[in-house]
């Protein structure tokens, strides 16, 4: 026979939340496994072996109440799932080798823990970006949930609708960005339930997920000139801004991310080659004299970097990011001296060769392989709101034959 019991470890570190966890005896051996939820002191009693709801916090008192639930539920499924066992000895169930993988998802887990162990394994895969936009997503998410979690199991049709009113009604945010964070949590919700943790509920099936047609990102050819012939020689800042941006339109596009990692070693023979950080598409481009002239102006001995953006060698995320940022606000500011009619990001180099290379009538198939798209679906994106004069003339075209 076997019996399950919540208990309570209390921190080490004094005024820090201690960690509940199953205690599992079985033929008079315990077992632990340990949980993802927290209490303090004041809220467990020991004697009784319980939680403790403060009688003056009502949000806490309802983030107990969570807690309780989960725990209980756990409990629960634990008790059936040992029951399997005809000698009732839970020894293989909580072995560190055998089923306990496997066992651990029958518990209870919120969507928001979940969804930052998910990103914590990203990060670890080095995908910092998809994590850095979960974790995003998982932050708004708890704001509009007042810091506390719910089960996957409680996630609802209901519950997201709130969700969506919430963004876009009480923040005011346009129907593009609250997409954004519903198209993640659906993501952490879809992994959850091919992971086992839940059946698939279609709670995302009600709200909006899509991606609107956005304002133009591109510029015409003219002024990618203006940009490329503007004379910084006194603003050294926004010049080498500058020329990053053209590095990436040169090199048809290239993203930050992937401009930011290149080294002279994917230099070879008048061909640079390298593999899409997105994606992992192996693109080769070939090597011209304007590329040349931008990664001379800013060789720096001892860098094997083609561009040294980032301030070490270190390859790290946070340089990554912190280059980018520095870049992008340079090139704002150029933007503003050079009065353009859109905000100037490095995106915007990727959209406009895009723009320009349809604009010459290069075929869809063509620029989504330069560009290393996985899909044509993701190129016409790209260009469904980029060049409008094409559509205006066509229309004056057609009223002048009225």
């Amino acid at each position: 026979m076997f019996s399950i019991n919540v208990r309570f470890r209390a921190s080490s570190v004094p005024g820090r939340a201690g960690r509940l966890y199953y205690q599992i005896v079985s033929n008079g051996q315990q077992y632990q496994l340990t949980t993802d939820y927290r209490v303090f002191p004041t809220e467990w009693d020991r004697k009784y072996e319980r939680l403790i709801y403060p009688t003056d916090d009502p949000v806490r008192s309802d983030q107990l109440a969570v807690i309780e639930r989960c725990l209980a539920n756990g409990a629960a499924r634990w008790q059936a799932l040992l029951g399997n066992y005809a000698t009732g000895d839970a020894r293989t169930a909580c072995s560190t080798t055998g089923p306990k993988t496997a066992l651990t998802t029958f518990s209870p887990v919120g969507l928001i823990s979940y969804g930052r162990r998910m990103a914590a394994m990203l990060r670890a895969g080095g995908q910092n970006r998809t994590a850095e936009t979960y974790e995003t997503a998982l932050n708004r998410f708890e704001h509009y949930r007042g810091g506390y979690d719910v089960l996957l199991t409680d996630v609802s049709a209901s519950l997201m609708m709130g969700f969506e009113s919430y963004l876009r009604e009480g923040r005011r945010l346009c129907r593009n960005t609250s997409s954004f964070y519903l198209r993640n949590l659906r993501a952490v919700y879809n992994r959850a339930v091919s992971d086992g943790l839940l059946q698939q509920a279609h709670p995302f099936a009600h709200v909006y997920t899509g991606v609107d047609k956005t304002a133009r990102r591109a510029l015409p050819l003219g002024a990618i000139r203006r940009i490329m012939g503007a004379d910084l020689d006194c603003l050294p800042h926004l010049k080498r801004a500058r020329d990053v941006f053209m590095f990436s339109f040169f090199t048809r596009g290239m993203s930050f991310v992937d401009l930011c990692y290149l080294r002279q070693s994917n230099l070879t023979r008048g061909v640079l080659t390298y593999r899409r950080r997105k994606t992992g598409q192996v693109l080769m481009i070939k090597w011209e004299p304007c590329m040349q002239r931008i990664v001379d102006r800013y060789r720096s001995p001892g860098n094997d970097h083609l561009l040294p953006l980032m301030l070490t060698a270190e390859d790290s995320y946070r340089e990554y990011r912190n280059a980018e940022r520095t870049v992008n606000r340079n090139l704002n500011r150029l933007g503003e001296l050079l009065d353009l009619p859109l905000r100037l990001t490095m995106h915007v180099a990727r959209h406009s060769w895009a723009s320009v290379a349809r604009s010459r009538n290069v075929p869809l198939a063509v620029i989504s392989e330069s560009m290393g798209h996985d899909s044509e679906q993701t190129t016409r994106i790209y260009l469904s709101t980029l060049d409008m004069s094409a559509i205006d003339r066509a229309n004056h075209d057609i009223i002048k034959a009225l």
